[in-house]
This record gives structure tokens, C-alpha cells and sequence, in this order.
């Protein structure tokens, strides 16, 4: 919470943060901000923080019935409670699909490597095979590099694989340069693999987005309430503001801003 009259609420993302600002009297309107991510100001202190003064708000006997004459009774302080633990859960879902969308891509990239290896191998013979033979290469998909982008490098692998094992002319000449049928099976087989990972991977990413999108929709209105309940705790006990500092408000630093 902030020492201006403000409660800051934040969401780092990627190395960024971003401000949701709470009003309260005397602070400023809410608005969102992008600041760098200040040191030790964590998702997990943060709910804390909130999860404490919302339980110290439903505890503290005087303190529940003089913001429950502002609407805050305990069905409405149970109501925040929820919001801050799906808030906490949606976040360590979000965090477990990165997690799973991580390993996907790890297991994706090593595949991967190991089937270029061997789509490299068998290229590179097969161009020594047809180094005078042009319109070979073009039916093999080689007059080009071997492609870079993962789409067009899945379409070079399988348009190779086909046409040379469907060929028994074209196997015959390559093996002359250590292409074996059982090598071109082995490199069809490890691009297939290839395909199927990246495409747990796609399915993945997708997750991972859908969850970053219902934690943030789920801080969001854990942010709003909590903004809510602590300008009702400031109007409530403006004649008392030490019940201020039970929820963390720093009374002696707040700045009245007429």
C-alpha cells in the first residue's frame, strides 16, 4: 500500500509493472500506470497483504460493525475473501500452464535438433548425389537452403522424405553416398515426432494464454473490491485513524490533497 494517500495494487508482467491506484480522500483518481517492478513488491505480499486486512476487518468486532453501517457486513467481507482466493488460484494456474507450455517447448526444440541432424545428414548426401542433376534437386525441394522458420522447414523435411522414399531410383542413387531406406525412415519418423510435439506445444501456448487472461480478469475485480474496501475503511474511520493502520494504512504519512 502506498504512503501518499493512494493504495497501489500491481501486476508484474514480464518485467514491467503495472499500477492499478486506489482511491482514497485526499489521493488521486484510479488510473493505471506502467512503472518498472519495484524490489520485493511480489503477487504473493501482495495478496497477503490484502487477505490479512480483509481477515482483521471480519475479526475485529467494532471495527466489522463500523464499516458494516458503509455496506461492508460480512457477507460482503466474505464475498472479498472469495475474490482474493480465486485470485491466488487463477495465478498459480497461470502459472502451472507457462509451466507446462515451458516444457513443451524444451521437448519440442530437443526433437527437433536431433531431426534436423539427420534431415542434414541425408540433404547434404542427396546434394552430392545431384550435384550436376538441377531438376532433381528442384523435385527434392533442395535448390534452396534447408529453411529456417519451423513451417517452411516442416514442409522442406516431409516434401524430401516423400519424394525420395517414394523413389526407388532416387534410393538407389543416394545410397551410393550412405543414404540408407533405413535412414530415410528413421528421419521421416523423427520429423513426425517433431510435428506432433510442436502441436501439444501450440495447444499449450494456447492454455497458457487462456489462463494469463482469467487471472488477470480475476486480480482485476479482486483489485476493484479492494479499492472499494479501503475507501470505505477511510470514511468509516476518519475520526480514528489508528483503526486505519489495523489494514495498513501508514495514517501518519497520508497527504490531505485539497
Amino acid at each position: 500500500m502506498s504512503n501518499t494517500g493512494t493504495q497501489d495494487v500491481q501486476e508484474v508482467t514480464g518485467g514491467e509493472t503495472t499500477t492499478t491506484t486506489a482511491e482514497v480522500p485526499g489521493g488521486q483518481e484510479p488510473q493505471e500506470t506502467k512503472k518498472k517492478r519495484k524490489p520485493g513488491i511480489t503477487f504473493e505480499k501482495r495478496m497477503e497483504s490484502f487477505r490479512s486486512a480483509v481477515q482483521i476487518a471480519m475479526d475485529d468486532g467494532p471495527f466489522r460493525l463500523a464499516i458494516a453501517e458503509f455496506g461492508f457486513d460480512t457477507p460482503r467481507l466474505t464475498l472479498g475473501m472469495e475474490k482474493l482466493t480465486k485470485a491466488s488460484g487463477a495465478e498459480q494456474e497461470k502459472r502451472d500452464k507457462k509451466a507446462e507450455f515451458d516444457a513443451h517447448c524444451r521437448k519440442t526444440a530437443e526433437l527437433r535438433k536431433k531431426a534436423h541432424k539427420t534431415l542434414i545428414k541425408c540433404v547434404s548426401s542427396t546434394r552430392l548425389a545431384y550435384a550436376e542433376d538441377v531438376d532433381k534437386l528442384e523435385v527434392l525441394g533442395l535448390k534452396g537452403a534447408i529453411a529456417s522458420s519451423f513451417a517452411d522447414w516442416k514442409a522442406q523435411g516431409e516434401r524430401y522424405y516423400e519424394k525420395t522414399l517414394a523413389s526407388e531410383d532416387i534410393r538407389a542413387d543416394i545410397a551410393k553416398y550412405n543414404v540408407s531406406p533405413e535412414l530415410l525412415s528413421r528421419g521421416r519418423r523423427e520429423l513426425g515426432e517433431v510435428i506432433a510435439a510442436n502441436d501439444l506445444k501450440m495447444r499449450a501456448k494456447g492454455d497458457a494464454e487462456n489462463a494469463t487472461q482469467l487471472k488477470h480478469e480475476a486480480y482485476r475485480d479482486a483489485l476493484i473490491w479492494m479499492r472499494d474496501f479501503y475507501r470505505i475503511v477511510d470514511i468509516a474511520f476518519a475520526k480514528y485513524p489508528q483503526f486505519k493502520e489495523k489494514v495498513g494504512i501508514v495514517v501518519s504519512q497520508i497527504k490531505v490533497r485539497w
